[in-house]
């Protein structure tokens, strides 16, 4: 039995190998578990095996294809990546390739890319033909607005104007289709009867900006009219990070009580989704507030329940780490404050606690004119009994 298996993974290697197209396999950080012949000419480099995406594309390098944006990243958010162009850092044979990925699923995830020389091939190519899997499209909405198309990051000012602006308005309203008249009365309040007519024309705008390559009179494959005037993100091609960071939490906060070593993974993969506040750079839009708070409440249960499981796993210092984040975010948490000092007395820094007091009862007094609700003695007596 051990023989036959050796001889198919022998075969399997010959013919991964024998492709004419790079081939790489990663996992869920980027780092390579398994490359092709190709791929290696591709890279000319001996460490190959080892080396992250980031490292052999040129991911989040300034200036480049891929400024600000990470392969795997965007592939496990959206579930596929069609061909983008990449120019790859100076020193390779090839000065830019083709690379196309799919997400196996499973757990842990991987990722395999396929990396092709750009020979025969051109941006108008990919613009001018639909994918034949499908268009995907990936948003990140947690910190400032990026949006991940089959044609790679999509760019253009008008991200931050009226056709964007509608754009963030359902990605706000993922959940529910909304009706003509309940946008315009959100985003263009003034517009009395012009509203519905204002609203098709950034509609129509916006699906030209999301899809480039849709033919006239064609359904739109992201922004979907749902009878008689209503309109949503079609959900199984539209990817929102704010949806994979929800799910995370959810499933570390369910898998607290009894699996803590998943609870932390998951709870840990949740946050590195959550950049920055929902929808940042729109921070007075009354629309947001709801959904802002909602995903900034969830961030800091996260990071609250990293801090119980990591101190019951004996991590103090990185349990601490988790806490200082949430009460950077919550400043007048006195619960959260309580809970950092208890940490800290338990752990025999008490110059720690009694600088955090300090500061808490300056920044309450200041504040509120009121002195915060407990006593660090307390806590000390109460770190003593335990």
């Amino acid at each position: 039995m051990t023989s036959d298996r050796s001889d198919e993974t022998r075969l399997w290697r010959q013919v991964v190998d024998a492709l004419p197209d790079g081939v790489m396999l990663v996992d869920e950080e980027g780092k390579a578990l398994a490359v092709n012949q190709a791929l290696e000419g591709i890279a000319e480099r001996a460490e190959v095996h080892g080396a992250s995406c980031c490292e052999l594309f040129g991911c989040h390098h300034p200036g480049g294809d891929l400024e600000g944006v990470c392969v795997t990243q965007r592939c496990l958010m959206q579930g596929q990546l069609s061909d983008i162009r990449v120019e790859l850092p100076p020193g390779r044979p090839s000065t830019a390739v083709w690379i196309t990925g799919t997400t196996l699923e499973g757990s842990p995830r991987r990722v395999v890319f396929r990396v092709r020389s750009p020979e025969g091939s051109s941006a108008a190519d990919a613009l001018g033909v639909e994918p034949s899997t499908g268009p995907r499209l990936g948003i990140l909405s947690l910190g400032r607005t990026r949006l991940d198309s089959p044609t790679g990051p999509v760019v253009g000012g008008w991200l931050d104007q009226r056709d964007g602006q509608l754009l963030k308005y359902l990605v706000c309203e993922r959940h529910r289709v909304v009706q003509v008249d309940e946008i315009a009365d959100a985003l263009w309040p003034g517009a009395e009867e012009r509203g519905p007519s204002i609203v098709r024309h950034h509609v129509h705008g916006l699906r030209k900006a999301l899809e480039p390559w849709r033919r006239k009179r064609t359904p739109s494959s992201f922004i979907v009219l749902i009878p008689p005037g209503g309109y949503a993100l079609d959900r199984d091609l539209v990817r929102v990070d704010a949806d994979v960071f929800e799910q995370l939490v959810s499933s570390g906060l369910a898998a607290e009580q009894d699996r803590s070593a998943e609870a932390i993974e998951n709870l840990q993969r949740a946050l590195t989704w959550y950049r920055g506040e929902f929808l940042a750079e729109l921070p007075y839009e009354v629309w947001t507030l709801v959904e802002r708070e909602r995903l900034r409440d969830l961030a800091l249960r996260a990071l609250r329940a990293l801090g119980r499981l990591l101190e019951r796993r004996g991590d103090v210092d990185q349990a601490a780490g988790y806490l200082q984040q949430a009460a950077k975010m919550q400043p007048f948490d006195t619960d959260l404050e309580r809970e950092l000092m208890a940490l800290a007395v338990r752990s025999g820094r008490r110059s720690v606690a009694i600088r955090r007091y300090a500061a808490l009862r300056i920044r309450m007094l200041r504040q509120f004119g009121e002195e915060p609700d407990f006593e660090l003695s307390d806590l000390i007596r109460g770190a003593a009994a335990r």
